[in-house]
Protein backbone atom coordinates (compact mmCIF):
# COMPACT_ATOMS: atom_id res chain seq x y z
CA UNK A 1 0.00 0.00 0.00
CA UNK A 2 1.13 3.60 -0.82
CA UNK A 3 1.28 5.61 1.93
CA UNK A 4 -0.11 9.49 1.45
CA UNK A 5 3.00 12.89 1.99
CA UNK A 6 2.39 14.22 5.48
CA UNK A 7 1.28 17.17 3.48
CA UNK A 8 -1.44 15.25 1.81
CA UNK A 9 -2.57 13.93 5.66
CA UNK A 10 -2.14 18.14 6.41
CA UNK A 11 -4.55 18.82 3.85
CA UNK A 12 -7.32 16.75 5.09
CA UNK A 13 -7.01 18.03 8.71
CA UNK A 14 -6.70 21.87 7.07
CA UNK A 15 -10.00 20.63 5.56
CA UNK A 16 -11.84 19.11 8.06
CA UNK A 17 -10.96 22.51 9.96
CA UNK A 18 -12.21 24.87 7.14
CA UNK A 19 -15.79 22.61 7.24
CA UNK A 20 -16.22 23.90 10.70
CA UNK A 21 -15.11 28.11 9.86
CA UNK A 22 -17.78 27.98 6.98
CA UNK A 23 -19.73 30.81 6.70
CA UNK A 24 -20.21 34.33 4.73
CA UNK A 25 -18.58 36.31 7.93
CA UNK A 26 -15.85 34.36 7.88
CA UNK A 27 -13.96 34.92 4.80
CA UNK A 28 -11.32 37.14 5.60
CA UNK A 29 -10.30 34.39 8.83
CA UNK A 30 -10.99 31.77 6.43
CA UNK A 31 -8.61 33.13 3.94
CA UNK A 32 -5.70 33.79 7.17
CA UNK A 33 -6.27 29.71 8.21
CA UNK A 34 -5.52 28.69 3.90
CA UNK A 35 -2.40 31.43 4.06
CA UNK A 36 -0.98 30.17 7.53
CA UNK A 37 -1.65 26.44 6.74
CA UNK A 38 -0.03 27.04 3.33
CA UNK A 39 3.65 28.05 4.58
CA UNK A 40 3.15 25.10 7.83
CA UNK A 41 2.71 22.77 4.80
CA UNK A 42 5.48 24.41 2.53
CA UNK A 43 7.99 24.61 5.88
CA UNK A 44 7.34 21.74 8.04
CA UNK A 45 5.61 18.99 5.59
CA UNK A 46 6.88 18.88 2.39
CA UNK A 47 4.77 20.53 -0.10
CA UNK A 48 5.58 22.25 -3.13
CA UNK A 49 2.92 23.71 -4.89
CA UNK A 50 1.74 27.09 -5.04
CA UNK A 51 -0.94 29.34 -2.89
CA UNK A 52 -3.54 28.60 -5.46
CA UNK A 53 -2.84 24.87 -5.73
CA UNK A 54 -3.32 24.39 -2.03
CA UNK A 55 -6.72 26.52 -2.44
CA UNK A 56 -7.84 23.89 -4.74
CA UNK A 57 -6.39 20.80 -3.02
CA UNK A 58 -8.69 22.16 0.31
CA UNK A 59 -11.66 22.89 -1.64
CA UNK A 60 -11.59 19.36 -3.63
CA UNK A 61 -13.34 16.66 -1.41
CA UNK A 62 -11.39 13.74 -0.43
CA UNK A 63 -11.65 10.76 -2.06
CA UNK A 64 -14.11 7.97 -0.27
Amino acid sequence: MIEKPDWLIYADEVREQLSRLNGTKNVERIERHIWATYFKARNAKGYAGSLAEWKFLLRRKPPR
